[in-house]
């Protein structure tokens, strides 16, 4: 197993950064990491924490009171139970890399990971039923998101 670091996000940040919309992550610190990190999803009361997207953090700019990770080469991977924890952290993880544009790996991720995510089955149809409308969202906007988190 590798050893990387990793950095928690909340769910509605990391759909933007898996679509390409997000390309920056906003933090209070400064850091000096950089080269390929793991982002966790955090942990809410629909679902448990977990790792799921591999980025190459490249570079931290001063922008304001907040510094600005840059973040590129995103990958997916396949969803990893993690707890995750403030700022960065040291992960142990051997992670599986797909592709998020083919078929089989979306087959893959909302057949065998997603339901090992959700902690009820309510939540997880629920998550199905909200999906359409999501895809229908992301399609309508292309412009590049930068929020806070």
């Amino acid at each position: 197993m590798a050893e990387y670091y990793a950095l928690s996000l909340y769910p509605q940040h990391m759909h933007d950064i898996a679509d390409g919309l997000k390309v920056e992550e906003y933090r209070t610190r400064k850091t000096n990491i950089r080269g390929d990190i793991i982002l966790c999803c955090t942990a809410t009361k629909e679902t448990n924490g977990f790792a799921c997207l591999m980025v190459d953090l490249y570079d931290c700019e001063h922008r304001g009171d907040h510094y600005a990770y840059l973040l590129r080469n995103i990958r997916a991977i396949a969803a990893t139970p993690v707890k995750g924890q403030q700022g960065f952290f040291k992960l142990q993880i051997e992670p599986e890399v797909f592709d998020i544009r083919d078929q089989k790996s979306i087959d893959y991720a909302f057949n065998k990971v997603a339901p090992q995510i959700f902690k009820k089955k309510k939540y997880l149809d629920e998550y199905f039923k909200g999906f359409e409308e999501y895809e229908k969202r992301r399609k309508g906007n292309t412009k590049r998101i930068n929020s806070v988190s």
